[in-house]
């Protein structure tokens, strides 16, 4: 959990505003591992300031564009 609970919440998964105003946005990664032998994915969670978040979609679009030539070419 981020942040402390609240002492006088009713509900224990309620948590301080003053922890949740430090986490506005996650960014999720998805990667695979051992694809051949015993597969596996994991899931990661990045927990960003809004402002950064908000410019993260503009960060993977471009990176996925410079490597697009890289992947799009059969070489053999």
């Amino acid at each position: 959990m981020f942040g402390k609970k609240c002492r006088n919440s009713a509900d224990p998964l309620l948590l301080c505003s003053r922890s949740l105003t430090l986490i506005k946005m996650l960014s999720l990664f998805e990667s695979a591992l051992f694809l051949k032998k015993h597969p596996h994915m994991y899931l990661e969670c990045v927990p960003m300031p809004k402002e950064t978040g908000e410019l993260t979609p503009i960060y993977f679009e471009k990176a996925i564009q410079e490597c697009e030539t890289e992947w799009s070419q059969n070489k053999k």
